[in-house]
């Protein structure tokens, strides 16, 4: 059964059970927060010890966030380290989905020993040769303009609901999935709502993405799987050929957007299987 809390300064959600199983978290993408992704991980909870939580800034976070102070993402990193460190575990098979793909990766690589393998889902970085054009300021990035803009305050979660339904980045998605964004991803802000990730928070968050993917998945010895769309996707296929060619076990996923994690739950559910079971090969680099 899953619980609700808030640790070290995160909102987690949890399905612990025998210590001695393998102990699984899981990250979420920018701007949204642990519970959307709940139907998804609900299934392993006899398998794994799980762990899901608030990255600062979002869902039921209480950490400071300050826009003027997110410049990297290497706070994300830290945040996550610290709260794993809160937990009774020899290590951790580290997931995650864009943003938190990306932060779980970057982790492992300078963190090796809290990772035993490591699940990237659509992550969220500059592509490969984009690199020293985006560190010379050349690549625009839109989707901070865009966050910036998101209206943040609703008079309900009804009107939310009706706001984004159909709409967006929630075009497709399953209803139990939206509803669960609204539950983790709104606090309750004087007689309504307010959004749990304030603009500004997720305008800078994107304004900081990380450049230094490349950089970990070379780092990082142990095993790796990367699952990518077709649409919309995050994940070039050059720059997928290329974590393949470093060892990584890559799963295109045909038709799957940016959300594959809720599109298509089961491929998921088996690269985080076959990677704790260990019959995703160890890159070798």
């Amino acid at each position: 059964m899953v619980t609700r809390s808030v640790r070290a300064g995160h909102g987690v959600l949890e399905w612990l059970g025998d210590p001695a199983r393998p102990w699984l978290h899981f990250a979420h993408a920018t701007g949204m927060c642990a519970e959307v992704y709940a139907r998804l991980l609900d299934p392993l909870a006899r398998e794994f010890n799980i762990v899901a939580s608030d990255a600062r800034g979002h869902g039921r976070s209480t950490l400071p966030a300050d826009p003027a102070a997110m410049t990297s993402w290497r706070v994300y990193q830290d945040d996550l380290a610290a709260l794993l460190a809160t937990y009774d575990a020899p290590a951790w098979l580290l997931a995650g989905h864009s943003m938190g793909a990306s932060v779980s990766i970057e982790l492992a690589a300078r963190r090796p020993e809290l990772a035993t393998a490591v699940v990237l889902v659509e992550p969220a970085f500059v592509p490969f040769d984009g690199v020293a054009p985006w560190q010379d300021g050349g690549i625009a990035n839109p989707l901070a303009e865009q966050a910036a803009r998101r209206r943040d305050r609703f008079a309900s979660v009804d009107e939310a609901r009706a706001q984004w339904h159909g709409r967006g980045v929630f075009r497709g998605w399953d209803d139990a999935d939206l509803d669960a964004y609204l539950a983790g991803g709104l606090r309750p802000d004087g007689d309504g709502v307010m959004l749990a990730c304030a603009p500004a928070w997720e305008a800078a968050t994107f304004a900081a993405v990380t450049s230094a993917v490349e950089a970990a998945v070379r780092a990082w010895q142990g095993p790796l799987a990367l699952l990518h769309g077709t649409r919309f996707s995050t994940v070039s296929q050059a720059d997928a050929d290329t974590v393949a060619a470093l060892g990584g076990a890559v799963t295109r996923v045909d038709g799957a957007s940016h959300f594959l994690p809720l599109e298509h739950p089961d491929a998921v559910r088996a690269a985080i299987r076959a990677a704790a079971a260990g019959t995703v090969a160890a890159a070798h680099r």
